[in-house]
């Protein structure tokens, strides 16, 4: 019986998990960002689960990025700190291209 109470205990927690993500916004696990306010160090980077945990909120943008018209989700971590996060790796490198192409 205990081991029913823990599975389905476990299972509520991963549940409210994912509503709370749902509420915040926030972009899938596996998706790409780069942090354009650090743009001189800015690199395309796989959504870990350690790198979503920094996202305070998201904003959906569509179209978003810099000039392509990709959906993305823009995620303040800080003051200092703003990842653009798309679907895949391809459409983010293609973004942070286009991003430092028109840099001043």
């Amino acid at each position: 019986m205990k081991i029913i109470y823990h599975i389905t205990f476990i299972s509520a927690l991963l549940l409210a998990s994912v509503v709370y993500a749902e509420i915040r916004n926030l972009p899938a696990l596996g998706s790409y960002g780069f942090d354009w306010l650090n743009a001189d160090k800015a690199d395309c980077q796989k959504i870990t689960p350690e790198l979503l945990k920094k996202f305070r909120s998201c904003e959906y943008k569509n179209p978003g990025g810099f000039g392509i018209g990709n959906p993305s989700l823009s995620c303040r971590i800080s003051k200092k700190s703003e990842y653009i996060v798309f679907s895949n790796k391809d459409i983010c490198i293609d973004e942070l291209e286009t991003m430092k192409a028109n840099a001043p």
